[in-house]
């Protein structure tokens, strides 16, 4: 069969192919094969694999020269490879006259020659065969062909002889003429009439030259032309010189090649098939961390892998001749590569988790892991890779989507308990993800993240919070393994902020989006211009440059926009508003830290200036040199002239009279930008641009275009460093094509990588196969242009369905321009974000609305992970649902309790006037500068002073309403700054415009609302309504003006802002501001009011008990508008902008009086719709959560009004049923009720199966509703309401519970009168405001329960009274009994003993059952401790009986002898110890001293023997037995020191100190405290008794003070009045 994708290049000149420095790597890929695979891409049979021995041409494309040429037909024609066309060479004459016959065959003629240099480095080669072609009947009758090694030949017309002598023939023809082509002389066989050629072999006649080797020249001598050619010169068509080299049919051999000649081998897949002279291989995967590039199994993959590998077949002797084709392969799973427990049976798997992007590969256990207060994130660093960053980050984030605060630690696997969350880099690659892959392992021990880099790390843990994020409760991960990495090396955005201005903000909250999606390349595009197709003279456009010079200090952004009416452009606010600054010229230290905040999340950051093309402003640099810049004067700007003013006015001059101060202010800039050691932009790519450089036709210009890309290149790498690769927009068919012969001495293909955007610029193809990397932007595909007609945003669908990052144009991989599947050198692509129509009013919001879009479906397709079964429409939900991400600021989301975010009721200020209470129950309370005036009607009067309030800016859909009057003084007194509403998103003015106009400013354009506030006092009520695609203005209920794209064109017609996009994100900073008049009653819903809903909301409808609620206003919506195959029509089509979320945007028509009337297609956006281009289209709608589901409302737009369509429901999205069965439909609206009792359903679709319409399905606003009930709330509202009054409460009432009360009240009286509120939102009001009045009744005390207490013999038990069940109970028990200790101590209830548990020394505790206890107490008798007996007794034993009187010594003798006693007696009691030591002690101390010498002085013992009194008067059962024991032994030492006659002052200081430490150290027996009621004795402290205390305080008392609040007692209402209608 025919092998419709495949790529061959055949016969290259080695040396062209050397130059062009292609990549050849030889990449094999193991795999179990199967025969399906990408359509067309299998041969059907095998078949024979024929060789021709034809050789190499040798002189192909060579350098060559002619004796002479004739007719502009040059001699290098004769070796381009041409022959199928009648290109040649032409000679001039070789003779005059044209014969009829043979008969001037032997006439001399005029000789010509070519010649052909084969090359420096060509080496000698054999010869197989020549071939020459001719044209017509101009052949060469008598010829030779020979070769040297060395020639001196020039071309010169008037000597055409050669000195055949220097040359070695190789053959030599001589025939007679013909009157035909040519032909044979006698016994020749080399000639071929029909084909009018010469083949010369070694085997014809005439044959070549024996053993005669080709040199480097090769001479054709031609001496005669036919005599009998109507024509006097010869004409070569073709010389073909060919060696013998083997021919392969590479293409035959590819043919061949199916899956089945595919073998596994070692952990490679090798091609069974042999050919000879042929080498066969697979080169590319598409999947590398299944597949790697060098053939090997990476062994890791989860379940069965689809691989698309690239199998080549090539000439082993000559390696540019191939062919190659993509084969699709099942590689097999690989899961017992990892312990065996990470792959349990599951009964019930997990489903894969829904991320984006897809993860690759998932293994789904059962149960979930659910994050906790307790709950970790531990990090292991033990790659060094900085991952505390990704453990920090993900800090943050979560209590973002969670509310968490986790703890964040360092700690290994085995510190993380289930509850954590574990993140390791490895040393190793384990798992083999890669760069960017990780391994997520949940399970029964915790949530862990393993990846060999910082960047994996950080993906693993987006991909977590990715499912907390959508998961009901944001606090669980499905268990399970994934395995996840990304297919393509580069995943990249580019936006646009020369011509749409990006806040700096932006740009940081873009970083954070990018990271959410995985996308790791940032491109800036920092200069540009307006584009020069708008219908506008140059002198209307305008330039713009957005980083700061200081070589250039005057080079900065203009602000006009070509087209643009100048009334509807606000200069100053644009430019100078203090919010606003929406001209940005980043500082360095802002771009510094930008590409530092993409460095920590992954991403490598590029910034291009894009020269020498779109270069206006640079051009009205030079031109005005405000900086009076020397090298700049006579400017750069373009003068060849070959292009049209408007074009040529953006062009860079190349090679006119500017050309080289062009070139020097482009070396300049980038000089500046790149130099130092913290340069301006650094990375390891950096972007030049050179895009669209109109003038390709002016002599030398490519060439010089080259030198300047080049020249640019060298300042780069000259700051940054030759590895810093230089990244330009793809020309190589136009301005860059000269490059490789112009720049020969450079490596372009190591140097340069190329986006390739539109394939009449570039062959995506044949740059990949050169070398060069690639990266796909291609604009049909990858642009999105915001405001662009049917260009706004890359169509999402197509790009889901039917791209893939190979494809650059329509057709399979491997046709056309479009490289295979797997290329190596194809690093991935990009989503380009234009800003051609920015002058079209696009807000910040707007923009980011079409780049969320882009970024998610480019996320998803770079990845290549998206599952077979997976539909686009389901996608398209789930990036609804993902939107923003968590932390940035420009997804304006403010939290609310229900679809009510404000309410400031004036009347509810603060006491000091300086606080407005939001009475939505969000609590978002105002401040003012200065205490408010209230009248008494309920309005606040603004003098020019501002409410401030904790929002900042509330996105579309809203509603914000209020009343203002305004007279006649106060209308004086306002500016065109005066405002409604303002801050760092525009303002809303009172009088904006020059003739008083309610207006809006809005980035660089003001919004003319075309309505005047009266200025007379008259109250009017004012209602603003935004969605994505405008703004409505309501008067009083009555829709007024509607703000909106009314016709599309690119660029805005002038005088006119028709064209212009009108939507005006709501700011909300700041109230009043500036301001002179009154508001009242200001309220914002994040709902967008249809015009119904306008009208009843100042009538009593909007406060009713019941309410019919649409609950799909901004909800997740997903559409199927066409399917695999729907190839047409994708580019500049409606398909990117009528997309399924435009059917719930809230921006629905005003509905007809009767359903079957087409309504008013003017009260909606031009572009505010779904369609579905399919008969079998679908659109499905997410709630977000299951809802009862009563009614479904359809508005259809005239031209798409289904006929024929089911409504289906789901609470899965997977599993469907047919609700409503709808056939014949004519109605406009199509109203579909339940019968009876509501369904439950999540998921909401309409299933088309025919249309009124060949258009399709066009939907303008899908609404489903439930009934909702408040009766049930009002009723709990009445009673807080009852007794909010009684007390007094208000929002400055400080008692916590008091406060909950009426807190709660106020969001359930929210609820109440709010006709949006949900079922869940009176359910949560209800949950609340109950709980708060059950907190309100005291609760009833619990049951005591009594304790008493046995009485004991030498013991005092102390209990508690009374104990509640439940409480741990403490017993005291005080042994006075020194010869007794505790043995046990016993509870006994009712029921049995109670356990009881030993807490001190004399402490005891239980818990007290739910009845009265008893606790006894039983003593035991106590070892005597006779330490101190022992060692008096020793002491006493020293005494000599003739050292003292008999008198002193016979007591002293009896006490000894009884302390022996009681010493040796093992029975004896400690009271009997301590009565025998006292005795001894004391007669010891009796003892009088014999001597005839005289007495020396004895210590004094005063103090000591005091102390020892003192000592005796304390009680052994006051203290502590540990205390007491201490203080005994020092006493006893005390009373032998001061017994001992003996004893020297030291050792009576010592034992005094000893005694008095002791003292000191004791601890009282604590008592059980008493409780109230038993005489509320204080309890002493813990010190011995008579020891001094100090600190004693009398008990304090509070005082508590009721407040009334006077409106409450002027009978002003419970909480908030009803708002004015």
């Amino acid at each position: 069969m025919q092998i419709s994708s495949y790529f061959k290049v055949g016969n290259m000149e080695e040396s062209f192919m050397k130059k062009r420095g292609r990549k050849v790597t030889a990449m094999l890929l193991a795999a179990v094969l199967t025969t399906s695979g990408l359509p067309g891409l299998l041969a059907a049979e095998a078949k024979a694999a024929p060789l021709e021995t034809e050789g190499k041409n040798l002189v192909l494309e060579n350098d060559v020269i002619a004796s002479s040429a004739a007719n502009n037909a040059g001699p290098e024609l004769a070796v381009d490879g041409v022959k199928d066309q009648t290109q040649q060479w032409n000679s001039a004459d070789m003779k005059n006259w044209t014969a009829s016959d043979t008969g001037r065959d032997e006439e001399e003629q005029t000789p010509q020659w070519i010649q052909i240099d084969r090359g420096a480095d060509a080496e000698p080669a054999s010869i197989t065969s020549i071939r020459l072609w001719y044209n017509m009947k101009v052949w060469p009758m008598e010829y030779q062909i020979l070769t040297s090694e060395t020639s001196d030949l020039t071309a010169d017309p008037e000597d055409t002889s050669v000195d055949l002598a220097e040359w070695t023939e190789v053959v030599s023809v001589k025939r007679h003429s013909s009157n035909g082509f040519v032909s044979n002389g006698a016994g020749q066989d080399i000639a071929d009439t029909e084909a009018n050629t010469d083949t010369i072999t070694a085997d014809t006649t005439p044959a070549l030259a024996k053993d005669v080797r080709l040199q480097r020249y090769v001479l054709v001598y031609i001496t005669k032309v036919n005599a009998q050619a109507p024509g006097n010169n010869v004409n070569l068509r073709e010389i073909e010189i060919y060696d013998d080299t083997v021919n392969v049919d590479v293409d035959a051999i590819l043919d061949s090649i199916s899956a089945q000649d595919m073998i596994i081998t070692d952990g490679k897949v090798t091609v069974s098939k042999e050919a000879e002279g042929a080498k066969i291989y697979v080169r590319g995967s598409d999947l590398e961390n299944v597949v790697d590039n060098e053939g090997n199994l990476n062994g890791y993959n989860i379940g069965d892998r689809e691989v698309t590998l690239i199998v080549r077949v090539e000439n082993e002797k000559d390696p540019s001749q191939y062919a190659e084709k993509n084969l699709t392969v099942i590689v097999p799973d690989h899961s017992d590569a990892y312990p065996g427990d990470y792959f349990p049976e599951t009964a019930e798997p997990n489903a894969k988790p829904e991320v984006i992007p897809s993860l690759q590969e998932w293994y789904g256990y059962s149960g979930e892991f659910e994050l906790g207060e307790s709950t970790r994130i531990v990090y292991n660093d033990a790659a060094g890779e900085g991952i505390e960053r990704a453990a920090a980050n993900m800090k943050t984030d979560l209590f973002d989507i969670t509310g968490l605060d986790l703890a964040v630690t360092s700690g290994t696997a085995e510190d993380a308990g289930e509850k954590d969350i574990y993140i390791e880099s490895q040393t190793e690659d384990t798992y083999k993800v890669g760069d960017e892959g990780y391994l997520i392992v949940t399970d029964d021990s915790g949530l862990k993240i393993y990846a060999p880099s910082y960047t994996g790390c950080l993906y693993g843990t987006i991909s977590v919070e990715q499912i907390l994020y959508q998961a009901n409760g944001n606090r669980t991960v499905p268990r399970g393994i994934a395995r996840d990495y990304p297919a393509y090396e580069i995943r990249g955005v580019m936006l646009d902020v020369a011509r749409t201005p990006y806040r700096i903000q932006q740009l940081q909250d873009y970083a954070k989006i990018l990271l959410w999606y995985k996308i790791n390349e940032y491109h800036l595009h920092v200069n540009d211009n307006d584009n020069c197709n708008i219908n506008a003279s140059v002198e209307d456009h305008a330039g713009f440059h957005r980083l700061e010079s200081e070589r250039f200090p005057s080079l900065e952004s203009e602000v006009k926009h070509a087209g643009v009416p100048a009334d509807a452009i606000n200069a100053d606010y644009y430019l100078n508003n203090e919010d606003y600054q929406g001209n940005p010229q980043y500082t360095r230290e802002e771009w510094r830290e930008l590409q530092s905040l993409c460095s920590g999340m992954g991403i490598n950051m590029i910034t291009e200036l894009d020269l020498p093309g779109h270069s206006l402003l640079y051009n009205k640099y030079a031109d005005e040199n405000p900086d009076n810049i020397p090298e700049l004067e006579g400017g750069v700007k373009y003068t060849s002239g070959g292009v049209g003013t408007n074009g040529g006015a953006e062009l860079m001059d190349l090679v006119g009279e500017n050309s080289d101060r062009a070139l020097w202010f482009a070396q300049q800039l980038w000089d500046e930008y790149t130099e130092g050691s913290e340069p301006f932009i650094s990375g390891s790519v950096v972007h030049i641009g050179a895009d669209e450089y109109w003038d390709h036709n002016t002599a030398g210009i490519k060439d010089a275009f080259a030198e300047f890309a080049d020249s640019l290149r060298k300042v780069i790498q000259g700051n940054l460093g030759e590895a810093t690769k230089i990244r330009m927009w793809g020309a190589g068919t136009g301005m860059f094509s000269t490059a490789e012969n112009v720049l020969d001495d450079v490596d372009i293909q190591a140097n340069y990588q190329l986006d390739v955007w539109h394939h009449g610029y570039e062959d995506a193809k044949a740059r990949a196969a050169e070398g060069y990397e690639i990266i796909n932007c291609r604009d049909a595909f990858m642009y999105g242009n915001p405001g662009r007609t049917n260009r706004d945003v890359p169509n999402a669908e197509f790009v889901y369905n039917e791209w893939n990052p190979a494809m650059f144009q329509d057709g399979a991989p491997g046709t056309g321009t479009n490289p295979l599947l797997g290329e190596p050198n194809l690093l991935g692509a990009k989503t380009v974000i234009w800003g051609d129509q920015s002058q079209e009013g696009m807000t910040e919001r707007d923009v980011n609305q079409r780049v969320l879009r882009a970024v998610s479906i480019v996320s998803e397709k770079t990845w290549n992970s998206t599952d077979e079964n997976g539909t686009f429409e389901k996608f398209e939900q789930r990036a609804a649902r993902l939107a923003e991400g968590t932390g940035t600021q420009i997804a304006m989301e403010t939290d609310s309790k229900t679809s009510l975010v404000l309410d400031y009721d004036f009347d509810n200020l603060s006491s000091d006037g300086m606080t407005v209470f939001d009475t939505s129950g969000n609590g978002y309370n105002g401040t003012l500068s200065q205490a408010g005036e209230v009248s008494e009607d309920g309005y606040l009067t603004f003098g020019g002073s501002a409410v401030e309030t904790p929002l900042k800016t509330l996105s579309y859909p809203y509603t914000a309403a209020f009343t203002v009057r305004i007279d006649a003084e106060e209308a004086e007194q306002n500016t065109t700054a005066s405002s409604i509403f303002s801050g760092y998103d525009g303002q809303l003015q009172i009088a904006g415009t020059e003739d008083g106009s309610l207006s809006a400013n809005v980035n660089y354009f003001t919004r003319d609302f075309n309505y005047s506030v009266p200025t007379d006092g008259t109250e009017v009520n004012v209602m603003l309504v935004g969605t994505f695609q405008g703004t409505k203005l309501y008067i009083n209920g009555q829709l007024q003006t509607f703000l909106s794209q009314k016709t599309d064109q690119d660029g805005t017609a002038a005088g006119s802002v028709t064209t212009m996009y009108s939507s005006f994100p709501l700011p909300l900073e700041k109230i009043g501001e500036g301001l002179h008049g009154e508001i009242a009653d200001l309220q914002v819903y994040n709902k967008a009011f249809s015009a119904e809903e306008a009208a009843a909301y100042y009538t009593d409808a909007w406060v009713s008990e019941t309410s019919k609620v649409n609950v799909a206003q901004d909800t997740y919506a997903g559409g199927t508008s066409r399917v695999v195959g729907d190839a047409t029509n994708y580019d500049n089509a409606d398909g990117r902008v009528r997309v399924a979320f435009k059917a719930v945007d809230g921006d629905a028509f005003t509905n007809a009086q009767n359903a079957a009337d087409r309504m008013d297609e003017t009260t909606s956006d031009i572009y505010s719709y779904w369609k579905g281009n399919r008969t079998d289209s679908s659109l499905s709608i997410d709630l977000g959560q299951v809802r009862n589901v009563s009614e479904v409302q359809i508005q259809w737009r005239y031209g798409g009004k289904g006929k024929d369509f089911d409504i289906q429901i789901s609470e899965d999205g997977e599993t469907w049923t047919t609700w409503k069965e709808i056939r014949g439909n004519q109605d406009f609206l199509s109203t579909i009720s339940a019968d009876g009792e509501p369904v439950q359903a999540r998921y909401v679709r309409m299933q088309g199966i025919s249309s009124n319409s060949v258009s399709g399905y066009m939907i303008q606003e899908f609404m489903v509703y439930e009934i909702t009930d408040k009766t049930a709330l009002a009723d709990k509202l009445a009673e807080a309401q009852k007794i909010i009054a009684e007390k007094g409460l208000g929002f400055e009432t400080e008692d916590s519970t008091d406060r909950e009360l009426f807190e709660a009240a106020v969001q359930a009286e929210a609820v109440n009168e709010n006709a949006l509120t949900t079922a869940d939102d009176i359910e949560q009001a209800a949950a609340r405001l109950t709980a708060a009045l059950e907190a309100q009744t005291e609760p009833e005390p619990e049951k005591e329960y009594a304790v008493t207490a046995g009485t004991a013999d030498g013991a005092e038990i102390t209990v508690p009274e009374k104990s509640k069940a439940g409480e741990t109970v403490t017993i005291k028990v005080n042994v006075t009994d020194s010869d007794k200790e505790i043995d046990t101590v016993t509870v006994t209830g009712a029921s049995g003993d109670v356990e009881v548990t030993k807490a001190g020394e004399s402490e005891y505790t239980f818990i007290m059952p739910e009845e009265d206890v008893n606790v006894t107490v039983s003593l035991k008798e106590k070892a005597a401790d006779k330490t101190a007996l022992a060692d008096a007794i020793k002491l006493a034993e020293e005494k000599q009986e003739s050292d003292y009187t008999q008198e002193t010594w016979g007591p002293f003798a009896e006490a000894l002898a009884a302390a022996k006693l009681v010493n040796e007696d093992p029975a004896a009691k400690q009271s009997e110890v301590q009565s025998a030591l006292d005795q001894l002690t004391a007669a010891m101390k009796a003892l009088e001293e014999v001597t005839e010498e005289p007495i020396p002085e004895k210590p004094d013992k005063t103090a000591l023997d005091q102390k020892i009194k003192e000592a005796g008067a304390l009680k052994e059962s006051d203290y502590t037995p540990a205390t007491w024991k201490a203080f005994r032994d020092a006493l006893n030492t005390a009373k032998l020191v001061s017994a001992d006659p003996d004893a020297e002052q030291t050792e009576v200081d010592a034992a005094l100190k000893n005694l008095e430490n002791a003292i000191n150290a004791l601890k009282l027996v604590q008592q059980q405290p008493e409780k109230p009621g038993n005489d509320n004795k204080k309890p002493e402290k813990d010190t011995p008794k008579g020891a001094v205390q100090t600190g004693d305080t009398a008990p304090i008392g509070t005082l508590a003070a009721v407040m009334v609040m006077a409106a409450l007692l002027a009978g002003g209402g419970a909480v908030i009045r009803r708002k004015h209608r």
